[in-house]
């Protein structure tokens, strides 16, 4: 995961997520041992001794975004509060929560963002078939969802 905030008030997000192959059974497809289950392993054959494939894809997240308004006035003591403390300077306060990045130091938000999953569509195969006697042995029967991009605003108070 990577977050930059680039010139103009611009941030990008990326997440990159990878998975090793799944496990998965191997089973013969008929009904060898009479218990009427047709879910019977070959001989020497362990539970999810076939692996699937690998999966990997990266998500991103551009987006512009602007405050308005005055804050709302503070009410009281409130909860807890936190404070930090810069590891350049351990006797320079930062004070409260107000004072954190991120904090809202306006009323209101507005954010406009573009955002991509599986950016580069790659295919993620899943759904391994198992069963012995059938012609998608060895085989995904399904995928993950290809390249999507969604474009969205944001209000926020």
């Amino acid at each position: 995961m990577s977050n930059f905030t680039l010139p103009f008030g611009l941030r990008l997000s990326s997440i990159l997520q990878a998975n090793t192959a799944p496990p998965y059974n191997i089973t013969t497809g008929f009904d060898n041992n009479g218990d009427s289950t047709v879910n019977d392993r070959p001989a020497g054959t362990g539970r999810n001794t076939a692996r699937g494939a690998g999966r990997w894809d990266l998500n991103t997240r551009l987006s512009w975004g602007f405050g308005f308004g005055k804050p709302p006035e503070a009410q009281g003591a409130g909860g807890p509060q936190v404070r930090i403390i810069r590891a350049s300077d351990a006797g320079d306060l930062l004070g409260s929560i107000g004072s954190l990045p991120g904090a809202r130091t306006s009323r209101f938000r507005t954010e406009f963002y573009v955002q991509a999953t599986n950016v580069l569509n790659n295919v993620n195969p899943v759904g391994f078939s198992g069963v012995q006697t059938s012609p998608f042995f060895g085989r995904a029967i399904a995928a993950m969802p290809g390249r999507r991009i969604e474009t969205g605003m944001r209000f926020s108070f």
